[in-house]
């Protein structure tokens, strides 16, 4: 149901008629001429997200800050205590008569004072150390980017979603003995989710509580860069390679005329250049994942459940690996312009200007 309300949206955010209505506009010799209000209040929305959210020239859009009362790790805490009774032995020492309880409080109440002006002061520093780090890993792995575009599929669709981090392996030039060289770096990256490609479990309305799987056009080359990356079955990556072109889309079983009517590409005439795979978020039960290939000593219990990433081309798995997330979460994040309650897909722009735009036309 929800592919030709995506479609519906583009079209009204490209200032086009649906067939069915143009056909009826030429049948009665009626006016072809199209107002684009759709369009242009989406414009604006996204102007206005864009101000908001990317900031201008140097000005970013968010920081970091310490919590008020930082959590005293277990060593300080340790440390306060020994030199508190190093601080008594040597009080007794000196032949001074023994605290009394009240003055024993109000003496560990003042290190304790103490502790939690440097503890603040040491948060501060590390937090202003971690947001520098953190606008560098969002630079380098194009978030700026990611959120640009983004921002444009929350005015227009029912629901936009970002991925991030990604852990790719990228070839950048760096300064090795003295001289530029290409290496190969991990790093995270983010991207922007072609809303015709992500799929969720129909009862869901939260990413992080319910399956969901995102559709990928792989290239050949695409393909090739699997090869010995951990995770992978490489046999089985090698044989899709050997067929390559042989299947393109037809294993899915699924019609690509929603994506092509939107993007204006023809998915037919590509089955030799691309194939299709689905990667998959979910728990799996820990039999299937080593059915699938995965070492049963990353499975303690076969008859339980673990987050994790499955990629499957031509019905065949190629890679099942647990989620890298130490919390279990998957790397995606969606909402929409205007949200509905218990619903994964909200109101974009072009939803909420439809009928005012379908009236004036």
């Amino acid at each position: 149901e929800i592919e030709p309300r995506l479609t519906a949206c583009i079209r009204a955010r490209n200032m086009e008629y649906e067939p069915s209505k143009l056909a009826e506009i030429k049948s009665q010799g009626g006016s072809e001429i199209f107002m684009g209000i759709v369009s242009a209040k989406c414009r604006t929305a996204t102007a206005w997200l864009r101000d908001t959210l990317l900031g201008t020239g140097m000005d970013k859009p968010w920081s970091l800050g310490a919590t008020p009362i930082p959590e005293v790790p277990p060593e300080v805490a340790q440390n306060l205590q020994k030199m508190m009774q190093d601080g008594l032995i040597q009080h007794y020492a000196q032949g001074n008569q023994p605290l009394d309880p009240a003055e024993l409080k109000q003496l560990a109440s003042g290190m304790k004072d103490t502790a939690m002006r440097q503890m603040k002061y040491e948060a501060d520093k590390r937090v202003a150390r971690m947001e520098k780090k953190m606008e560098d890993q969002l630079v380098e792995g194009g978030f700026v980017k990611a959120l640009f575009e983004f921002t444009n599929d929350v005015a227009t669709f029912p629901y936009a979603v970002l991925k991030g981090p990604i852990p790719r392996k990228r070839k950048v030039m760096k300064y090795v003995q003295g001289g530029m060289a290409a290496v190969d770096v991990l790093r995270d990256e983010w991207a922007r989710v072609d809303p015709f490609k992500f799929y969720w479990a129909p009862w869901g309305d939260d990413i992080q509580s319910m399956p969901c799987i995102e559709l990928h056009h792989l290239t050949r080359e695409d393909v090739e860069e699997m090869i010995g990356v951990e995770g992978y079955d490489t046999d089985a990556v090698r044989t899709l390679l050997s067929d390559f072109g042989s299947s393109g889309f037809d294993w899915l079983d699924h019609d690509e005329s929603e994506i092509e009517s939107a993007t204006g590409k023809d998915f037919d005439d590509s089955h030799s250049d691309l194939v299709a795979a689905i990667q998959l978020w979910d728990s799996i039960p820990g039999k299937m994942l080593i059915d699938w290939g995965m070492d049963e000593a990353e499975v303690s219990d076969p008859h339980l459940s673990y987050p994790c990433e499955v990629w499957m081309v031509n019905n065949v798995v190629i890679k099942a690996v647990l989620n890298y997330d130490p919390l279990g979460r998957k790397p995606y994040f969606s909402t929409s312009f205007e949200k509905i309650p218990g619903r994964f897909d909200g109101h974009g722009v072009a939803d909420l200007c439809m009928d005012a735009q379908s009236m004036c036309n």
